[in-house]
Protein backbone atom coordinates (compact mmCIF):
# COMPACT_ATOMS: atom_id res chain seq x y z
CA UNK A 1 0.00 0.00 0.00
CA UNK A 2 1.93 3.16 -1.40
CA UNK A 3 1.21 6.87 -0.47
CA UNK A 4 -2.26 6.72 0.49
CA UNK A 5 -3.76 9.07 2.54
CA UNK A 6 -4.77 6.29 5.65
CA UNK A 7 -3.04 2.71 4.66
CA UNK A 8 -5.93 0.48 6.15
CA UNK A 9 -8.81 2.07 8.07
CA UNK A 10 -11.93 0.68 9.61
CA UNK A 11 -14.88 1.91 11.45
CA UNK A 12 -17.53 0.77 13.66
CA UNK A 13 -16.64 -2.86 13.10
CA UNK A 14 -19.66 -4.78 14.50
CA UNK A 15 -18.36 -8.43 13.98
CA UNK A 16 -17.67 -10.65 16.91
CA UNK A 17 -15.15 -12.63 14.54
CA UNK A 18 -11.68 -12.34 14.44
CA UNK A 19 -10.13 -9.24 12.51
CA UNK A 20 -6.19 -9.41 11.54
CA UNK A 21 -4.29 -7.16 9.78
CA UNK A 22 -1.18 -9.22 9.04
CA UNK A 23 2.47 -8.68 7.15
CA UNK A 24 1.41 -5.41 5.17
CA UNK A 25 3.65 -3.04 3.96
CA UNK A 26 2.39 0.49 3.97
CA UNK A 27 4.29 3.19 2.90
CA UNK A 28 3.24 7.08 3.23
CA UNK A 29 4.25 10.15 0.71
CA UNK A 30 6.18 13.37 1.44
CA UNK A 31 5.40 16.35 0.05
CA UNK A 32 7.81 18.59 -1.97
CA UNK A 33 9.17 19.56 1.22
CA UNK A 34 9.96 16.09 2.53
CA UNK A 35 6.91 16.13 5.18
CA UNK A 36 4.78 13.56 5.22
CA UNK A 37 1.18 14.35 3.81
CA UNK A 38 -0.87 11.57 4.94
CA UNK A 39 -2.79 10.59 7.91
CA UNK A 40 -2.85 7.07 9.19
CA UNK A 41 -0.92 3.09 8.46
CA UNK A 42 -3.20 1.30 10.20
CA UNK A 43 -6.64 3.23 11.39
CA UNK A 44 -9.31 1.60 13.89
CA UNK A 45 -11.68 3.51 15.65
CA UNK A 46 -14.84 1.81 17.00
CA UNK A 47 -17.76 3.85 18.10
CA UNK A 48 -19.89 0.83 19.30
CA UNK A 49 -18.96 -1.48 22.49
CA UNK A 50 -18.87 -4.53 20.34
CA UNK A 51 -15.71 -6.54 21.90
CA UNK A 52 -13.67 -6.79 18.57
CA UNK A 53 -11.19 -9.70 18.74
CA UNK A 54 -8.42 -7.71 17.10
CA UNK A 55 -4.13 -8.67 16.04
CA UNK A 56 -2.63 -6.69 14.23
CA UNK A 57 0.91 -8.00 13.43
CA UNK A 58 3.92 -7.66 11.27
CA UNK A 59 3.25 -4.69 9.00
CA UNK A 60 5.75 -2.96 8.12
CA UNK A 61 4.99 0.99 8.24
CA UNK A 62 6.56 4.18 6.85
CA UNK A 63 6.31 7.92 6.80
CA UNK A 64 2.60 8.24 8.36
CA UNK A 65 2.27 10.46 11.08
CA UNK A 66 -0.03 8.05 12.69
CA UNK A 67 1.83 4.73 12.36
CA UNK A 68 -0.98 2.50 14.31
CA UNK A 69 -4.27 4.55 15.66
CA UNK A 70 -6.59 2.42 17.58
CA UNK A 71 -9.31 4.50 19.48
CA UNK A 72 -12.09 2.82 21.42
CA UNK A 73 -11.15 -1.07 21.68
CA UNK A 74 -12.01 -3.40 24.23
CA UNK A 75 -11.25 -6.99 24.36
CA UNK A 76 -9.29 -8.76 26.76
CA UNK A 77 -7.24 -11.21 25.93
CA UNK A 78 -7.49 -11.08 22.27
CA UNK A 79 -6.15 -7.66 21.68
CA UNK A 80 -2.85 -7.80 20.20
CA UNK A 81 -0.24 -5.09 18.28
CA UNK A 82 2.98 -6.87 18.07
CA UNK A 83 6.05 -7.51 15.81
CA UNK A 84 5.03 -3.95 13.72
CA UNK A 85 7.59 -1.74 12.62
CA UNK A 86 6.92 1.51 12.62
CA UNK A 87 10.03 3.76 10.72
CA UNK A 88 9.81 7.46 10.48
CA UNK A 89 12.44 8.58 7.66
CA UNK A 90 11.84 12.32 7.52
CA UNK A 91 14.39 14.81 9.22
CA UNK A 92 13.71 16.74 12.10
CA UNK A 93 13.64 20.26 9.84
CA UNK A 94 10.41 18.33 7.57
CA UNK A 95 8.28 18.00 11.01
CA UNK A 96 6.05 20.36 9.54
CA UNK A 97 3.69 21.30 12.51
CA UNK A 98 2.86 18.00 12.75
CA UNK A 99 2.57 15.57 15.50
CA UNK A 100 3.47 11.86 14.70
CA UNK A 101 2.94 8.90 16.80
CA UNK A 102 4.03 5.25 16.28
CA UNK A 103 1.03 3.56 18.01
CA UNK A 104 -1.51 5.60 19.43
CA UNK A 105 -4.19 4.19 21.89
CA UNK A 106 -7.29 5.86 22.59
CA UNK A 107 -9.86 4.67 25.34
CA UNK A 108 -8.90 1.05 24.74
CA UNK A 109 -8.98 -2.00 27.49
CA UNK A 110 -7.37 -5.23 27.28
CA UNK A 111 -4.42 -5.06 24.84
CA UNK A 112 -1.18 -6.75 24.69
CA UNK A 113 1.26 -4.46 22.78
CA UNK A 114 4.39 -6.60 22.14
CA UNK A 115 7.79 -6.24 20.41
CA UNK A 116 7.44 -3.50 17.99
CA UNK A 117 9.73 -1.39 16.84
CA UNK A 118 9.40 2.38 16.31
CA UNK A 119 12.57 4.18 15.15
CA UNK A 120 12.96 7.91 13.59
CA UNK A 121 16.04 7.40 11.67
CA UNK A 122 16.55 11.18 10.71
CA UNK A 123 15.52 12.95 14.14
CA UNK A 124 17.22 14.56 17.09
CA UNK A 125 20.16 15.55 15.48
CA UNK A 126 21.34 17.66 18.49
CA UNK A 127 20.45 15.69 21.40
CA UNK A 128 19.68 18.51 23.34
CA UNK A 129 16.80 18.75 21.28
CA UNK A 130 15.29 16.08 22.63
CA UNK A 131 12.45 18.36 24.70
CA UNK A 132 11.83 20.12 21.72
CA UNK A 133 10.26 17.44 20.21
CA UNK A 134 9.28 15.59 23.47
CA UNK A 135 5.48 16.36 22.34
CA UNK A 136 5.89 16.32 18.51
CA UNK A 137 7.45 12.59 17.95
CA UNK A 138 6.01 10.16 20.57
CA UNK A 139 6.83 6.01 20.07
CA UNK A 140 3.81 5.05 22.28
CA UNK A 141 0.78 7.33 23.53
CA UNK A 142 -1.59 5.90 25.23
CA UNK A 143 -4.25 7.86 27.18
CA UNK A 144 -7.32 5.95 28.77
CA UNK A 145 -5.46 2.42 28.15
CA UNK A 146 -6.55 0.15 31.00
CA UNK A 147 -5.84 -3.45 32.02
CA UNK A 148 -3.36 -3.62 29.72
CA UNK A 149 -0.14 -5.61 28.90
CA UNK A 150 3.13 -3.44 27.25
CA UNK A 151 6.01 -5.16 26.96
CA UNK A 152 9.60 -5.66 25.12
CA UNK A 153 8.48 -3.03 22.80
CA UNK A 154 11.72 -0.70 21.23
CA UNK A 155 11.45 3.34 20.85
CA UNK A 156 14.72 4.64 19.19
CA UNK A 157 15.43 8.61 19.01
CA UNK A 158 12.30 9.73 19.42
CA UNK A 159 11.00 13.13 21.66
CA UNK A 160 9.37 11.02 24.10
CA UNK A 161 9.68 6.93 23.95
CA UNK A 162 6.51 6.22 25.83
CA UNK A 163 3.74 8.47 27.00
CA UNK A 164 0.95 7.46 29.35
CA UNK A 165 -2.29 10.12 30.29
CA UNK A 166 -5.63 10.04 32.06
CA UNK A 167 -6.75 6.21 33.53
CA UNK A 168 -4.25 3.66 32.90
CA UNK A 169 -5.06 1.59 35.43
CA UNK A 170 -3.83 -2.18 35.74
CA UNK A 171 -1.94 -1.59 32.53
CA UNK A 172 2.07 -2.86 33.04
CA UNK A 173 4.76 -1.46 31.44
CA UNK A 174 7.60 -4.33 31.04
CA UNK A 175 10.76 -4.98 29.13
CA UNK A 176 10.44 -1.98 27.00
CA UNK A 177 13.90 -0.75 25.82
Amino acid sequence: IDNCHNGISMWDITTPQQITIDSNIISGGLDARGIPSNLHGIDLYNGFTYKIPLQITRNRITDYPYGIRLMNVWVNNSFVVAGNEINFNFSEDQLGGQVYRGIFMSNCQGAKVASNIILWNSGLIIPADINAHAYDVQGLRMEHVQSSDIKDNTVTTCGTGMYMQNDCSGTYTTCNN
